[in-house]
């Protein structure tokens, strides 16, 4: 879609700012999925003028081009912002009074998930959009929503700031706001800035990495219920808050550098890898241009940063240097980021980083402030839609330090996500508690967390080996034979056929020649023969190798290599076409004319690939005494008695 402008309604045009091209290309690649919108919920609690309330935004609007600005890609050789002489700002009022408490809470939440999904369209001018959403005759929501391309934190603190004064000054501006500073001083600057040291500066970081530093906690889930993304927020322990302050001030290194080293540091451990690539999240104010702290617009880059983690550094040393580091890259941050990718060893298309972080020292208007002289804030709320899977955001305000994580979904558990908080927390209270400590002693476990798993690794210690599990099942079929072994859909099998039909699996392998040391591929839907293949192929003696249909066929091509699967198993005619292979119809009908060998602890019972770092799948062999031991921990921990039923809902090649 192309909006046409009237050329009498143009105030300026210029070209958009590097970050502003880096957020329009993530919201462009996104498709119709809204990105880098960011809203702001506020309970209002007095008698609310909704009519001066108005008229200060539309003020505050004016003072400023940002706020009168769209951007335009279409049909232009360089994309633009266009800045309008006048604009009217999206405004809207539902009246929400009478309706039961509970009502009203559903109602409201449904209206700001509706205003995400719609999301605001850079090439409209406003780039925000104000809602009123009142509850009582002295309690009203104000919703703020805007995009970040055009307006970054530090700017929308300020329009509330000075929106605020508006309000106060019965709806208009008042002189003591200082003059506005156009978002042209800013473009302006940029190009007469010497970046001639750029392409230097992050070839020397980067020319050696050859991907970004994976998460290690995340999986595709592609179905899900709800938001796309996911955002929690903490409230830092006063203490540990204070403790951050003086660590920084004594040892004169950044607030920022604390947070962004403990948030390395997790990544460090989750991705297995001493070499972190982040995104750092900076101001993107430059110091020698004067009234920059005064410019509405968006300003905020974020640039690679690459943070080697040695494990038997100092942590005080270690986040020097990654304070050093992050001076030295905001010196550079300004270059475009298909610049910057240029000069990495990273292949085109993928991502720089996973991670991004950011610290903002600004206050905020939180719940319990005041909201000018007549109001204050009851409830607050806020979302942000970021541009990456995952994402730390700090905020200080005065002693207080707040922590907030912003988790693509469709990557990361709600579940998982809900224990990030307290294991980055935990790094850096660990860190400031011991600023000399090597970072390999820097545990960052919650005491809670540490005695559970004190009590886990305290279990006893067998004076017997666990039976096998093929001998666990056989065991169940004498006892307990017409016992439901197994259920999937419709189909329910006892004990005592899943006995029966895995031996008569086991002989019709054996007679293609199965035996110990022997590999079989299972290449199956999840159903209960696919259960009666794999402990089939365990009393013939092989390993079983479950096998994901889904997988590209290069990667079953190269784990059916890497494991020397002698066999196929698979319900499907059409299966791979590598190697021998056989239907699982009917194969638990075989007759067993034979014994089946003995299978002893030291045999290989499965083999299971991981993903790989070097993306190349990697096949780990677990043996009989390994899994059986897992299986009878899990009983004991879990408590598991013959009335209980497990579900198997991961991956079955996982």
């Amino acid at each position: 879609m192309t909006t046409m402008v009237d050329r009498s309604r143009v105030a300026d045009a210029y070209p958009i700012s590097p970050s502003q091209a880096g957020l329009l290309f993530e919201s462009l690649k996104a498709g119709e999925e809204p990105r880098h919108l960011e809203q702001y919920a506020y309970l209002l609690r007095g008698q609310l003028d909704s009519d001066r309330l108005r008229r200060a935004f539309e003020s505050v609007v004016a003072r400023h081009d940002a706020l009168r600005s769209m951007l335009r890609w279409e049909k232009v050789e360089t994309p633009l912002q266009i800045v309008l002489r006048a604009v009217d700002v999206p405004w809207a009022e539902l009246d929400l009074r009478g309706l039961p408490s509970r009502e009203q809470e559903l109602r409201v939440d449904a209206f700001l998930s509706e205003r995400r999904l719609e999301g605001i369209d850079p090439r409209r001018a406003p780039p925000l959009d104000v809602s009123l959403l009142r509850v009582e005759d002295n309690a009203t929501w104000l919703v703020v929503a805007f995009h970040h391309a055009l307006l970054d934190g530090w700017s929308y603190t300020q329009v509330l700031r000075e929106t605020i004064a508006a309000y106060d000054h019965g709806g208009v501006a008042p002189p003591s706001l200082a003059p506005s500073q156009p978002y042209s001083r800013y473009i302006g600057w940029l190009k007469k800035r010497d970046g001639g040291g750029d392409e230097q500066f992050w070839r020397e970081r980067l020319e050696s990495s050859s991907e970004a530093t994976p998460l290690g906690i995340d999986a595709e889930r592609p179905h899900f219920a709800g938001p796309a993304f996911g955002e929690l927020h903490e409230v830092v322990p006063a203490g540990l808050a204070r403790r951050v302050q003086e660590i920084a001030r004594t040892h004169r290194i950044s607030e920022a550098a604390l947070t962004v080293g403990a948030w390395a540091l997790l990544l460090s451990r989750w991705s297995g890898s001493r070499d972190v690539l982040l995104g750092a999240t900076m101001s993107g104010r430059p110091d020698r241009l004067p009234g920059a702290s005064e410019i509405v617009g968006m300003f905020v880059a974020t640039p690679p940063l690459r943070v080697c983690v040695p494990s038997t550094r100092p942590a005080l040393e270690w986040l020097r240097d990654v304070h050093a580091e992050m001076l030295e890259v905001r010196q550079h941050q300004y270059t475009p980021l298909p610049d910057i990718r240029r000069q990495s060893g990273i292949a085109p298309g993928q991502a720089l980083y996973e991670s991004t972080v950011l610290h903002q020292s600004v206050p905020f208007v939180r719940e319990g402030s005041r909201f000018g002289q007549d109001l204050f804030v009851e409830r607050k709320k806020s979302f942000r839609s970021p541009g990456f899977p995952l994402g730390l955001m700090t905020l200080r305000d005065g002693e207080r330090l707040e922590c907030v994580i912003q988790y693509e979904r469709a990557r990361i558990s709600d579940s998982f996500a809900a224990a990030i908080p307290a294991a980055w927390l935990g790094i850096l209270a660990a860190i400031v508690a011991e600023p000399h400590i090597e970072l390999r002693r820097v545990y960052g476990v919650p005491d809670e967390e540490k005695r559970r798993l004190l009590r886990l690794g305290a279990g006893h210690t067998n004076a017997e080996p666990e039976p096998l599990v093929i001998e666990r099942v056989l065991e169940h079929a004498r006892r307990r034979p017409h016992a439901v072994a197994l259920s999937h859909g419709r189909v329910r099998l006892t004990y005592l056929e899943l006995a029966r039909r895995s031996a008569a699996v086991a002989a019709r392998l054996g007679a293609r020649g199965v035996g110990l040391e022997s590999c079989v591929a299972i290449w199956s839907d999840r159903s209960a023969d696919m259960v009666v293949a794999a402990l089939g192929a365990m009393r013939a003696g092989a390993a079983y190798l479950p096998i994901d249909r889904a997988q590209p066929a290069e990667r079953v091509a190269a784990m059916l290599e890497d494991a020397s699967a002698s066999l196929i198993v698979t319900d499907d005619p059409r299966g791979p076409e590598i190697g021998d292979s056989v239907e699982l119809a009917g194969l638990g009908s075989h007759a067993v004319t034979s014994e089946l060998p003995d299978v002893g602890g030291e045999s290989v019972a499965y083999v299971i690939f991981t993903s790989g770092s070097s993306g190349r799948p990697k096949g780990v062999a677990v043996h009989h005494a390994g899994f059986s031991n897992t299986i009878g921990w899990r009983i004991r921990a879990a408590q598991l008695g013959p009335e209980d039923h497990g579900s198997h809902l991961v991956d079955t090649s996982f």
